[in-house]
């Protein structure tokens, strides 16, 4: 990223804009000619080529209940708090098409005590991802989800979700001492929860001790006997409760029966949307009609289509950088062409 802003900063024909959020997108019928850009004693309007590369609307609570439902006004933020949508809806708002599974996001376990709104610096320091290895309860003391369906960086954007369709839209990360060593480095920065038996754990966590008892206990009554021998935490090891619970653990289900115990508090923090923009594979935003808005491109988390229901690890990054380029060097070759004429 330095390295960037040295090119762009080096540059004679760059004009760099702080504190000044786009406002609006200039249109002349399908064509999109600039920006409007808010500043505190005036709007300015500049003219050019315009690339939306804003992400998707993670930071405003009231698309956020319009779109993903009950509850998701009230979760912790994960990414830029300056990701509101507003561009979106303005693109939207002069005939782009809409997009993508405006009901789903990625959204991950996240500390229970974290800020509702981190800093950068604090962005990915409370992620709690190694839920693999836990049995993880409601504030019922209630399992809600299979911990081991598969390795955490294809099920954590969408653990998040799951708490918060729990009461409170809290969950708790039980180990034991067999794993607790593999908990990601992340969890230092996390209060963990101590006790020497699963009820005495539950009165410090605030769940009811009877039932929580009764849900290790019926969770490791599920597990294989022969579960230590075969466990293997960096592969799918098939050690499974299946068919004995009725939400299994696909994977890595070694009984929780070595005190002392430790839960780990969790709730859902949000990184970004998945409905967003129309787009091609040439990143031109689409109208209603399918047709390209000429000098309009979206670029990352603005653009949907891409994800629905889940998320691979690190696909975002790749999507945005892939695209980005894409769409620079045709918003550059539309400029050239332009001044030409």
């Amino acid at each position: 990223m330095a390295a960037l802003w040295d090119v762009v900063y080096r540059a004679r024909d760059i004009a760099v804009f702080h504190q000044a959020p786009v406002a609006d997108l200039i249109v002349e019928g399908d064509t999109v000619t600039g920006v409007v850009v808010r500043l505190h004693r005036a709007a300015v309007r500049v003219q050019g080529q315009v690339i939306l590369g804003c992400g998707g609307f993670q930071a405003s609570p009231r698309l956020r209940r319009q779109y993903l439902g009950e509850g998701w006004d009230l979760v912790a933020l994960r990414g830029t708090r300056f990701n509101t949508g507003t561009m979106m809806e303005k693109a939207v708002a002069a005939g782009a098409g809409a997009v993508g599974h405006f009901g789903g996001c990625h959204a991950t376990p996240h500390d229970l005590n974290a800020a509702k709104i981190l800093t950068p610096a604090d962005a990915d320091r409370m992620s709690r991802y190694s839920f693999p290895y836990s049995v993880m309860v409601n504030a019922e003391g209630r399992r809600f989800m299979d911990e081991g369906e598969n390795v955490f960086s294809l099920t954590y954007a969408k653990t998040g979700a799951a708490i918060v369709k729990q009461p409170h839209a809290i969950a708790f990360q039980v180990f034991d001492q067999k794993t607790i060593h593999l908990l990601e480095p992340r969890y230092c920065t996390a209060s963990p929860i101590e006790a020497d038996t699963i009820e005495e754990l539950a009165v410090k966590i605030g769940v009811d001790a009877v039932v929580l008892a009764a849900t290790i206990r019926e969770y490791n009554d599920g597990t294989p006997t022969d579960a230590t021998s075969r466990f293997a935490p960096f592969s799918l090891d098939g050690v499974s409760t299946s068919p004995s619970l009725a939400i299994p653990k696909s994977n890595w289900a070694l009984p929780i029966d070595t005190p002392p115990f430790v839960a780990y508090g969790a709730t859902c923090g949000i990184t970004f949307t998945y409905g967003g923009l129309k787009v091609d594979e040439g990143a031109r935003v689409l109208n209603n009609e399918g047709v390209a808005m000429p000098g309009l491109w979206a670029v990352g988390e603005i653009a949907g289509g891409f994800f629905a229901f889940n998320y691979p690890g690190g696909s975002g990054l790749t999507k945005g950088a892939v695209f980005g380029k894409i769409a620079g060097e045709a918003a550059a070759r539309r400029a050239r062409e332009s001044s030409i004429e």
